[in-house]
């Protein structure tokens, strides 16, 4: 394979477009504070959690404890319930991997220790069951399945680590595994660098799957190797690694000076999502049709921090992504050509079950959690703590909301 260096850079900031949407008030989901839940079994627990919804209008997330076993679990409701229910729980001193869905009403996971992966399962709606379709065998002989994402299209994507500690990308479609890429081989023939590390990757349906990686020697980790944004056909036999964008490390013009670990890639393939460092300010830049838009940077448009979580964006090219305000307080905000409008965060009244509340907003602890999620519909899902709106600093436990957008 040749990797292809292909970027047309025109940094240009949000111009005219059509309008972001007008979102109504979030509504809750479900809360968990120990024995006081809400749409949860009791006791239940959350701890950073980050919340999955798909394009049909499912939500699933973790549950870090539930029940007086105290095991994890997957929390789903699809967009037909009122109510969800905890659909998966995880063997006794074991772990979950964080939620996928896609919009056959599929939830795609890895369950694992901390010594070896059981591998890959996938909970489907539709049917109510569980099927474990990838486990460690002979000829995949791999200690851990990571981040597995099954699309719409019945293929499998995952991130697979052997016993020597190095990573390979895989794919299942029609009962084949294949590895599409792995650590410490060369993209080609010719002088490119090897990838000595790979981040984890965003499937689309279409087979395209986008990713950071560090290119250089196997086992070359050091923030000094070059990174890049790539984008790979795994359909096409013959298709090349793309490069997307290129930090100064491997290209000394680049605008960019490091980038995030995840790479968001929207289901139409069209619109391509990364959080950068430009002049020494984190940036989100949405890539379109090889035209590099910032999206936000810090010390414009209100926006002091851009957090370390991973940005989202649809097929409309409405980005989601976590950041603080000038107050110092933790945001949610969206943000296309148009501009950015932040939805919710840290100080802000929220209806919840137990009546008016507030987003904790407190210096030593964080009100918003995990990743948030954002589907072709623009609906929004996320998960903060709660503060009773009528005592002063009791805490309602930590909940999930959705903000659907005005029709």
């Amino acid at each position: 394979m040749k990797l292809i260096l292909n970027i047309l850079i025109v940094m240009a900031f949000p111009l005219c477009a059509n309008a972001l949407p007008s979102y109504n008030e979030p509504e809750i989901l479900a809360r968990a504070n120990g024995y006081d839940t809400y749409n949860l079994p009791q006791p239940s627990y959350l701890n950073s959690t980050s919340v999955a919804i798909s394009d049909r209008g499912d939500v699933a997330f973790k549950l870090m404890s539930f029940s007086e076993r105290g095991n994890q679990g997957y929390w789903f409701k699809t967009a037909a319930e009122k109510a969800g229910r905890v659909v998966y729980e995880a063997p006794e001193n074991e772990y979950l991997s964080d939620p996928r869905l896609n919009s056959n009403g599929q939830l795609s996971f890895s369950v694992f220790n901390e010594v070896k992966s059981l591998g890959v399962f996938v909970y489907d709606a539709n049917t109510q069951t569980t099927e474990h379709v990838l486990k460690p065998s002979a000829t995949l002989k791999l200690n851990y399945f990571g981040d597995p994402q099954l699309t719409t299209q019945g293929e499998l994507f995952f991130r697979g680590v052997d016993a020597d500690n190095n990573r390979q990308f895989y794919k299942l479609a029609n009962g084949q595994v294949t590895r599409l890429i792995a650590e410490g081989e060369k993209p080609s023939l010719s002088d490119a660098l090897p990838f000595s590390f790979l981040f984890r990757a965003t499937p689309n349906t279409a087979g395209k799957i986008a990713f950071k990686t560090r290119l250089g020697p196997a086992g070359e980790w050091s923030e000094s190797a070059p990174d890049a944004v790539v984008v790979l056909d795994t359909n096409n036999p013959l298709a090349q690694p793309e490069i997307i964008a290129a930090d100064r490390d491997l290209d000394a013009n680049s605008a960019y000076e490091w980038f995030g670990n995840v790479v968001s890639l929207s289901e139409n393939g069209k619109h391509i999502l990364f959080v950068t460092r430009i002049q020494n300010k984190k940036a989100i830049v949405k890539v379109t049709d090889g035209v590099h838009t910032i999206l936000a940077k810090e010390g414009e448009a209100g926006i002091s921090v851009i957090e370390p979580f991973n940005p989202k964006i649809n097929n409309n090219g409405v980005a989601v992504f976590r950041a603080f305000d000038q107050k110092k307080l933790r945001g949610i905000y969206v943000a296309d050509e148009s501009g950015l409008n932040r939805l919710t965060g840290e100080g802000d009244m929220l209806i919840s079950d137990l009546g008016k509340s507030f987003v904790l907003a407190e210096p030593s602890f964080p009100g918003l959690a995990g990743d948030v999620d954002i589907n072709n519909s623009n609906e929004v899902v996320f998960a903060c703590v709660l503060k009773s709106a009528y005592t002063e600093r009791e805490i309602w436990g930590s909940a999930v909301y959705r903000i659907a957008p005005v029709k």
